[in-house]
């Protein structure tokens, strides 16, 4: 099965809390993903980026609206405990969905401050979480990118397309250069070359493009608050 969305993870994060005692971070996700019968292809389900789980990112911002909206708390680092709202939200039968955490004022504080609100598409229409939504606007962009690319190279003379893979090569570490030519094409011993494979490695290796915009995504810095300070 997919992974569900990430506010679809409310009412079976809070269950695994129920009990009042403090559980930690790895705990709870193997008690989620058990209920939930995940199996070990969806929990290691990869981000576009491939830098993090689709199920970690969502189940970290499941935890992070939960405790803005109050239902959830951070005893000590890396772990989570119920609080007594959020017990009294499970009692209550209802079903806890971002609809529900938006009766809480915390919540509603948290939500205003949010890029989302600038959009007329809404987190909710897209089911995602601010991560994901990053996430896939970097893969449309790439996406199209390659396309790009993929005109200019098809536009190349086959003496031109011979130097773009080898400049390619040679941006990834192989070969010695120019000169080498005849020798890398000749050791790859194939007939052609895959297009979408060649302009996505053209992009990652920063070959017939440039960068025209850098953003930084951070998070805290666990280990920096673990110390004296």
């Amino acid at each position: 099965m997919a992974v569900p969305k990430f506010f679809e993870f409310f009412g079976v994060l809070l269950e695994a809390l129920k009990d009042g005692e403090t559980h930690s971070a790895k705990e709870v996700k193997e008690i989620i993903a058990q209920k939930m019968n995940l199996s070990e292809a969806d929990i290691s389900d990869m981000l576009p980026s491939g830098r993090q789980t689709t199920f970690y990112n969502r189940v970290n911002w499941a935890k992070t609206y939960l405790q803005k909206a109050g239902l959830v708390e951070t005893p000590q680092r890396g772990n989570y405990r119920i609080t007594a709202e959020g017990k009294k939200a499970l009692k209550s039968g209802a079903r806890i969905d971002l609809e529900y955490l938006a009766n809480y004022d915390t919540f509603k504080d948290f939500r205003s401050i949010s890029p989302e609100n600038d959009s007329e598409s809404s987190q909710e229409e897209k089911n995602e979480s601010p991560a994901e939504i990053l996430e896939s606007a970097y893969e449309q962009i790439t996406s199209a990118l390659a396309s790009q690319l993929m005109d200019e190279v098809m536009r190349l003379s086959p003496s031109g397309f011979e130097r773009l893979v080898v400049k390619l090569l040679l941006s990834m570490g192989y070969g010695n250069g120019i000169n080498d030519a005849g020798k890398v094409t000749r050791l790859s011993n194939d007939e052609g070359i895959d297009g979408i494979t060649l302009t996505r490695l053209m992009i990652k290796h920063n070959v017939g493009v440039s960068v025209e915009h850098t953003y930084e995504i951070k998070r805290v810095d666990s280990d920096f608050f673990s110390e004296e300070l």
